[in-house]
Order: C-alpha cells, then sequence, then structure tokens
C-alpha cells in the first residue's frame, strides 16, 4: 500500500480536501477563503487610496479656480479705482475660500470652535460686500437652468422678481434695472447638501412636507448639526418653518448660515424654483428658520404637499 494510502488521501497526485478534525487539523478550504479574505482587504485599500486620491485632486482644482478667482478680482481693483473696494472684497473671499478649499481636506475632524471661526471669516466678508453694495432684500435661493446648481442671490430689495436666474453665476448681478441687482455666491450649505445627497436612497422628495422633513433628518441623523429638528408646512403648501435645537454657527439671521444655507438649497433643488428666507431667528437654544416660494419655473402653479 502506497503513503498515500496509508494517509487516507488521493494517490492521483490531486490536491486533498483535508478538513478541520479533533487534532486541528487546517483545511484546504479554509486557507483558500483565508487567501480570498486577505486578497479583498489589499483591494479594499486600494480602492480607499484612489478614492482619497480622487477627492483631493477635486478639491485642489476647486481650490486652484478660487484662488484665480480671487487673484483676477485682486487685479481688477487695480486696474479699476472706482470699483477697488468691491473687487478687493471679492478678492479677499476667493483666495480665503482657496486656502481653506486646500488645506481642510474631507475626513479631517474639525472642532466646532474652528469650524465656526472660519464661517465667521466668511460671513463677514459678506456681509461687508452685501453693505457696500447697499443691498437690502432677504436671502434667495435659486436654482439655475442645468438644475444641478443653486446659487445664493441677495438682491437689492424684496419687490422686483429675478428676471434671469443664469445672471446669478456671475458674483455682480448687474442689471439696467437697479432693483434687479445684487449679488451672487456659491452657498455655504451646497456641499453639505452634497454629502447628504450621496446618503439618500432615491431621489429628494419633490414636495414640500417630504423634502422639508428629509432634509431635517439629515441634519439631525446624517450631518448631526443639529440635535432635533421639527418640520411645519402650511396649508397652502408654500411656507415651511423648522424648528431647530442646538444649532451651531451662532446667529441664523446672518448672510447664508450653513444650517440655513444647507436646507434652502435642498428645497430650491427639490422645488425646482427659488426659496427665500422668510424669517431666521433664535433664543438660547432654540432656532426658527422659516422658507417661501413662489410657483414652479415650468408653469405649475400648485404644489403638492
Amino acid at each position: 500500500m502506497s503513503e498515500a494510502d496509508n494517509r487516507g488521501g488521493p494517490a492521483n497526485g490531486e490536491q486533498p480536501d483535508i478538513r478541520f478534525d479533533e487534532e486541528g487539523t487546517v483545511s484546504s478550504q479554509e486557507l483558500r477563503d483565508a487567501d480570498e479574505l486577505e486578497r479583498l482587504r489589499v483591494e479594499n485599500e486600494r480602492l480607499r487610496r484612489e478614492y482619497r486620491h480622487t477627492r483631493r485632486a477635486e478639491y485642489n482644482r476647486t481650490a486652484l479656480g478660487l484662488g484665480l478667482v480671487g487673484l483676477v478680482a485682486v487685479g481688477a481693483g487695480v486696474v479699476f479705482p472706482s470699483a477697488r473696494e468691491v473687487l478687493l472684497i471679492i478678492g479677499a473671499i476667493g483666495l480665503f475660500s482657496a486656502v481653506l478649499t486646500r488645506f481642510v481636506t474631507p475626513g479631517r475632524f474639525l472642532p466646532v470652535d474652528i469650524a465656526e471661526g472660519v464661517y465667521d471669516a466668511v460671513d463677514e466678508s459678506r456681509g461687508a460686500l452685501v453693505a457696500e453694495l447697499g443691498l437690502s432684500g432677504s436671502a434667495r435661493y435659486v436654482p439655475l437652468d442645468d438644475g444641478a446648481t443653486v446659487r445664493l442671490f441677495v438682491p437689492q430689495n424684496d419687490e422686483v422678481p429675478l428676471s434671469n436666474a443664469d445672471d446669478l453665476r456671475s458674483t455682480l448681478v448687474v442689471s439696467q434695472d437697479a432693483s434687479r441687482r445684487g449679488v451672487a455666491f456659491t452657498p455655504t450649505g451646497r456641499t453639505l447638501f452634497r454629502e447628504f445627497e450621496d446618503t439618500l436612497q432615491g431621489e429628494l422628495s419633490e414636495t414640500p412636507r417630504s423634502a422639508a422633513q428629509e432634509l431635517a433628518e439629515g441634519l439631525t441623523d446624517g450631518l448631526e448639526l443639529v440635535d432635533s429638528a421639527d418640520v411645519d408646512v402650511d396649508r397652502e403648501g408654500r411656507r415651511v418653518s423648522l424648528r431647530l435645537r442646538d444649532v451651531p454657527f451662532g446667529a441664523v439671521d446672518r448672510v447664508d448660515h450653513p444650517v440655513v444655507s444647507f436646507v434652502g438649497v435642498g428645497l430650491a433643488t427639490a422645488l425646482g424654483t427659488s426659496v427665500s428666507v422668510a424669517d431666521a431667528r433664535r433664543d438660547e437654544s432654540e432656532a426658527v428658520v422659516s422658507y417661501v416660494w413662489t410657483a414652479r419655473s415650468n408653469g405649475d402653479e400648485q404644489e403638492q404637499q
């Protein structure tokens, strides 16, 4: 009898399918499973590195674009003395945003007080520009025609509707009609909303009540920016109010507060129309923010709740 026969294995040269026994013999299936697990671990790590590299490259390109905008604005301020103060403010915003985008990378923990300090600087610059231009209108979150971009628009006043949303692609919105002039920014809540969209199973609801409820859950469960968020929609479905508890980033009535901005961007995207901040106030622990809008830009006269 051969040695293979004595061991109880095949003598034809095939790999024996050894299994665990009472003596602790390791089966070939277990070895294959371990090899497969290691291969998957290595592949997963490779994909993670590629993802981080892609995100870094995206942020670097954004930072470069913002930096170029800032430099152009500063250069224009030197060339055009009559608009120097406004252009220098725009340049400072662009350069500061470029530095922020370049060095505050995704995945890095950022303490709340540092994040609030960064927003304070952005708010101060934007507030100075709004005051310098003499704008008194309420902040509006306006979806552009491509449907994927929302801009924050601060108009000259609230009386005259915006004539052309594509004008908002420029920071300074200039029109022959002075009442239609204003300033447009990239909303601070844009990136927050994109992160929130990545967590959705499908599309954001297109009805006011459902969309507001999903956004409120995003603030509490997804982004964890507030402790609680209660939603109230009026009977006509044209006004949404959120009661928020423990809101970071200071006063909610400042220009483009990140939490207020997140909801504004989300509602404008979901409803496909301009959304205005009608009211924003807070006490020691709670804040109430209300949004209003008109009919859809496609001509629909009634929104469903």
